[in-house]
């Protein structure tokens, strides 16, 4: 499968888990540091694939976390707030990663201009949907659709999917929504279905990559590219 790495698209989301696992979970937590240690490892692991053949890369940068509802129903960080009910500070964490995620596909298309580094922004889709909910068809854009209540209907002592337990004598226990139609996220910062619609939307039309790129153009060269070699393959049997 080697001789096929370089007729392939390769599509990356990293750094959501670093942050909103293990941001501000210390009162010295270094913003710029965790997001340089995201950055260098996101950058070795580009470089490996880079090293075996992978030539077209699509990176999603991170959604604004700040508006997810397991960060809301978390008390890390300095609890301020932004217009429209999001996290500042973690918001503000993801925003530092995107412009480093950035500044790193400039760097490595210089570097490695063989290839394609393309970024695919599902930030400001995801941020136009909590500002204006109704063009998604969105209701409850700051709610989880599984959760265990509260504000956001997100529990972090209960979470979607995990036990019911006790705590402080209410008995916790995660339900689902109606409709997840109407909600972007989930449970804790995953999309709902519907809303991945308009994530898909944004790579498969090219309005959220850049540099341009027409992926559906890519896939069907990349078919006829394997076809060719695969029936060459079988010639030599």
């Amino acid at each position: 499968m080697a001789e096929h790495f370089s007729e392939s698209i390769y599509f990356f989301e990293a750094g959501s888990n670093d942050y909103s696992i293990y941001g501000f979970t210390t009162d010295d937590y270094d913003t710029s540091a965790s997001v340089n240690t995201t950055i260098a490892y996101m950058k070795i692991a580009f470089e490996a694939l880079y090293t075996v053949g992978a030539r077209i890369f699509i990176v999603m940068n991170v959604v604004p976390l700040g508006c997810a509802p397991g960060i809301l129903a978390d008390n890390r960080g300095n609890g301020t707030y932004d217009a429209y009910g999001c996290r500042a500070d973690f918001n503000d964490l993801a925003d530092l990663h995107n412009n480093r995620l950035a500044e790193l596909l400039e760097d490595l298309r210089a570097d490695y201009p063989e290839a394609q580094w393309i970024l695919f922004d599902a930030h400001s889709i995801y941020m136009d949907a909590v500002r204006n909910p109704s063009n998604y068809g969105v209701k409850y854009p700051l709610q989880a659709c599984c959760g265990a209540g509260g504000p956001y209907n997100c529990r972090t002592e209960v979470s979607c999917a995990d036990n019911p337990k006790y705590v402080n004598g209410t008995y916790l226990q995660w339900t689902t929504c109606d409709d997840p139609s109407l909600y972007i996220v989930w449970d804790t910062i995953h999309p709902v279905e519907s809303f991945g619609y308009y994530l898909a939307q944004g790579v498969l039309t090219g309005s959220h990559l850049t540099p341009s790129f027409d992926i559906l153009e890519a896939v069907q060269s990349i078919k006829t590219a394997v076809s060719s070699s695969d029936k060459a393959y079988q010639g030599e049997q």
